[in-house]
């Protein structure tokens, strides 16, 4: 072999190691690179990033991320509006791996002169309501007391965010408010129940509200005004829900019943008696939660799960010691089926959080409350309860494990 095709053999072999070597990920179209990367676990994506400034910009991509996110099998559904995919992947990964070991970091808000009733989160913000009559406003990261809205003659039974703003309240004095929460002061106040006010729904500017006139109410919010009075039931309205696509209203009551509403036209489209048993053949309905076609409710101490469509009770639990106060339904879309998760909480002081598939046994039990719980509201990654010993417990399972 000659020195020219020694030469050759070498350029051949340098040129191979150049070409062995190359980032092929930025000689390829952006949209078949991002194909090709879409195929790959969030770890392998992770580890993809290091490799130079290119591969971290194409694998930290919002549109992959939001693509992790939806294939993941989360345990705590998403809430809240995300704009950064990728960095509520990790939060949601971490809350999650906590929630499956029971780890959190409990935290208690002081500062109601009496029970605390209810409870609504916007963002950062959370707001409960007391039979003190006030109004108290919490930033959820710091749990620091931000201010009071004080105006309700009586204690208030409900509260539901509107806008990032404006929160509407319910209460005992038989008015329902709108308060502009930066100002801390009312704008209006709603007047059309002769009885307290229980509770209330909102979804979008639909408001249905419950009364012990026996009534429900819907209202249009953005233009403070009575949209339909719905009549029915025979006794106390404890408990009020609104469908996502603002057709169906659902209202538990005193006389035992829970009533599915057509919100178009105000009239009833049928009535569910949750099976008595033993126990509970004379306690009223005292909560309901409505999502994907599924209907939670309590009575004593029993949930039931129904399904709306076929209007047939699917499972029931009764794992609570006492009455149960407070039901959340969730039904979380993972790839071709529906996953429900539910929280429960009653008067014997616990938190409980169900797979309402394997009902024998609650995912998770929360302890920390002394007295009983009043009612629950979760965000992305934390249970918040209010409590009869006038305070709020927070459990974070957000604090981090595991760096991604």
């Amino acid at each position: 072999m000659g020195w020219w095709e020694h030469t050759l053999l070498d350029s051949l072999k340098t040129e191979f190691k150049v070409m062995h070597f190359r980032d092929f990920l930025s000689q390829l179209p952006e949209q078949v690179a991002m194909k090709i990367l879409h195929y790959l676990s969030p770890l392998d994506l992770l580890r993809a990033s290091q490799v130079n400034k290119h591969w971290h910009a194409l694998c930290s991509r919002n549109d992959v991320w939001f693509i992790k996110y939806k294939e993941a099998e989360f345990a705590i559904p998403k809430t809240h509006t995300v704009t950064d995919w990728k960095n509520a992947y990790r939060s949601k990964y971490c809350a999650t791996l906590n929630w499956k070991k029971g780890k959190c970091k409990p935290l208690q808000l002081l500062g109601h002169g009496a029970m605390v009733t209810c409870l609504a989160i916007q963002e950062e913000l959370l707001a409960s309501g007391s039979r003190d009559k006030t109004i108290q406003i919490w930033n959820l990261p710091s749990g620091l007391h931000v201010k009071t809205l004080e105006g309700h003659r009586k204690g208030v039974w409900g509260l539901q965010f509107f806008t990032d703003n404006l929160l509407v309240s319910a209460s005992y004095d038989t008015t329902i408010k709108i308060w502009n929460v930066r100002l801390g002061d009312c704008a209006r106040t709603l007047y059309g129940h002769d009885g307290p006010v229980w509770s209330i729904a909102l979804k979008e500017y639909v408001l249905v509200s419950g009364s012990q006139d026996k009534l429900v109410k819907v209202w249009d919010v953005r233009r403070c005004h009575l949209l339909h009075t719905m009549k029915g039931h025979t006794q106390a309205v404890f408990a009020v829900d609104v469908d996502s696509t603002i057709k169906q209203a659902f209202s538990g009551s005193a006389d035992k019943s829970i009533r599915i509403w057509d919100l178009d036209t105000g009239t009833c489209l049928r009535a569910l008696c949750p099976t008595p048993l033993t126990s509970v053949s004379s306690c009223a309905i005292t909560s309901i939660s409505f999502d994907g076609g599924y209907l939670a409710c309590s009575a004593g101490n029993i949930v039931w799960l129904y399904s709306v469509t076929t209007a047939k009770c699917l499972q029931w639990f009764d794992h609570h010691k006492k009455r149960v106060e407070s039901v959340k339904l969730k039904a979380v879309h993972q790839k071709d089926e529906v996953k429900l998760l539910m929280l429960s909480a009653g008067q014997d002081g616990k938190v409980n959080h169900w797979d309402p598939s394997d009902y024998k046994e609650s995912l998770q039990t929360l302890r920390g409350a002394s007295a009983g719980v009043t009612c629950t509201l979760c965000d992305d990654t934390r249970v918040i309860g209010a409590s009869k010993d006038n305070s709020i417990w927070i459990w974070d399972f957000g604090i981090a494990t595991r760096t991604l």
